[in-house]
């Protein structure tokens, strides 16, 4: 179950859980289940989504995009 999933089926507890596991990775502050909601969950689509671009653009600059694909 995905986080947004498990917000909507009405277990923010199981939603905070996943995410906190991914910020302790990244060494950021854990997130506190009453501060949990759909736009904060976007919000780290978001952050996810820009850093995927930005390797990609890394990658085309190199000329390594292709090498990325097949691997």
């Amino acid at each position: 179950m995905t986080t947004e999933a498990c917000l909507k089926a009405g277990a923010p507890v199981v939603a905070v859980d996943r995410i906190n596991e991914v910020l302790q990775q990244q060494e950021r502050p854990l997130l506190q289940a009453l501060n949990l909601n759909i736009n904060f969950i976007l919000d780290e689509y978001s952050r996810k989504l820009f850093g995927e671009y930005q390797h990609w653009l890394d990658l085309a600059f190199t000329g390594k995009q292709e090498e990325s694909i097949h691997s």
